[in-house]
């Protein structure tokens, strides 16, 4: 499971660790911060795509 977050957003400071309450839900965690306000996909879209494409998720393009 991947889990990205804002860095321009409150969840660290909310949360602290992000991955680790998904820990107890996920064998395989990854993820971390995007450089992005509160809406990462519409404000950092080839950064979060890359990460999602990276990471085996699916992207929601359809192949070429």
């Amino acid at each position: 499971m991947q889990v990205l977050w804002a860095t321009r957003d409150d969840m660290a400071d909310l949360y602290g660790d992000v991955l680790a309450l998904w820990r107890d839900w996920a064998d395989d965690l990854r993820g971390g911060p995007v450089e992005s306000g509160h809406h990462i996909a519409e404000e950092s879209p080839e950064n979060s795509s890359a990460r999602s494409s990276a990471s085996g998720a699916p992207t929601g393009r359809q192949p070429a």
